[in-house]
């Protein structure tokens, strides 16, 4: 039930996968748009902004969610039976939807193989804000910082990593740097 979902809330989030399979109904403020998480890395409680497309897709999600089990769940990610999705589940699941589409060779024996790993939807989520921000010609500094605390990072060097060797990026920070911000856009 969770499985297209739960990416999609993944890329467009940041979350970690801990922290979108210990959401709760509650954790979804829909009329402020907010999510929170309460049990972050290292139990550490954060605040974060929901796009309106991502928003409009958790309520439609809970609500299909809600229909199918027949009642309210109070986990926001369930399996068909109506608990809790496990890490190993999600995991199986990403896996499952990565070979349908290709992103991964077929296994035998309901093996996962290799290929992109649902942590990577992190680490695109980090890159692509990233590059929004630098084509919209803002600070790349301060914007680290947002980024950094968006994440759950506790220090801008937590996020540093994710972002480095991505050409893309690369090239527009070079452009930055030796053209000044319009030449970003």
């Amino acid at each position: 039930m969770s499985r297209f979902l739960n990416l999609n809330v993944a890329r467009h989030t940041g979350l970690r996968i801990s922290e979108a399979l210990a959401l709760d109904d509650g954790d979804i403020d829909t009329e402020a748009g907010v999510l929170r998480i309460r049990r972050g890395k290292l139990g550490k409680e954060r605040l974060l902004p929901l796009d309106p497309s991502v928003l409009t897709q958790l309520i439609a999600y809970a609500t299909e969610r809600d229909r199918l089990l027949g009642c309210a769940a109070p986990a926001f990610f369930v399996t068909e039976k109506g608990t809790r999705l496990t890490d190993c589940g999600a995991r199986y699941n990403f896996a499952h939807v990565c070979q349908r589409i290709g992103l991964r060779p077929r296994q035998q024996y309901c093996r996962h193989g290799r290929g992109p790993r649902i942590h990577d939807l992190r680490h695109s989520f980090a890159v692509r804000t990233m590059i929004g921000w630098y084509r919209a010609g803002n600070d790349p500094t301060r914007e680290m910082i947002r980024l950094t605390t968006y994440l759950g990072h506790t220090n801008p060097s937590n996020t540093f990593w994710y972002l480095e060797a991505v050409p893309e990026l690369l090239d527009l920070a070079m452009a930055r740097a030796t053209s000044g911000p319009e030449a970003v856009r």
